[in-house]
């Protein structure tokens, strides 16, 4: 199946599928309607194909890197609140002496990385 930046009924699954994706990595993904609404206003004013295309694909690419943006930062604040926060955690927590604590520390550093 040919993905179409302009057809309507393809962005509403677009869409979709964000919010299913957010559902299996239990992230809070909320349904965003501004692909739709782009469409709709770029259609509205006359705007050709190929504009609409190259647009709507640009506003893709701005929500796939916010729902990346997402995801990583609720796993570096879930590694955070699960491994160092806790008083008995925070103590525990020697990532220079300990193999666990610095196996916890590479994790977070390759999260906050790919935050970068």
């Amino acid at each position: 199946m040919n993905f179409s930046y302009t057809n309507r009924a393809m962005l509403e699954q677009f869409d979709a599928s964000c919010i299913q994706y957010g559902k299996s990595v239990r992230i809070l993904t909320v349904d965003c309607p501004a692909l739709r609404l782009l469409y709709d206003a770029l259609t509205a004013k006359s705007f050709s194909e190929q504009e609409v295309s190259r647009v709507i694909a640009l506003a893709m690419e701005i929500k796939l890197s916010l729902l990346h943006t997402h995801y990583d930062l609720t796993t570096l604040a879930g590694i955070e609140n699960e491994n160092i926060v806790p008083e008995l955690k925070k103590v525990a927590y020697m990532p220079l002496k300990d193999h666990v604590s610095f196996a916890l520390a590479l994790r977070r550093s390759r999260t906050a990385f790919a935050l970068v």
